[in-house]
């Protein structure tokens, strides 16, 4: 998992994508590694209330964690 600035991502592959409910991963410091599922979804109205800085972080997409261990 990593953690900036601009969001919360799981890296899978060497490919990050974006967390939409990043409370499913609150609990997990940044650089942990984890065991989790997840879906490829198209927008993110979580996201849209979050203040992000202006720095761009490279990503496959916006997922939706359905399970994290």
């Amino acid at each position: 998992m990593v953690r900036d600035c601009t969001g919360t991502y799981l890296r899978y592959e060497g490919n990050d994508y974006q967390v939409c409910n990043t409370k499913k991963t609150d609990a997990f410091a940044d650089g942990t590694s984890v065991s989790a599922k997840f879906k490829n979804i198209n927008d993110c109205r979580a996201l849209d209330d979050q203040i992000i800085c202006m720095m761009f972080h490279e990503n496959q997409g916006m997922i939706e964690v359905t399970n994290i261990e």
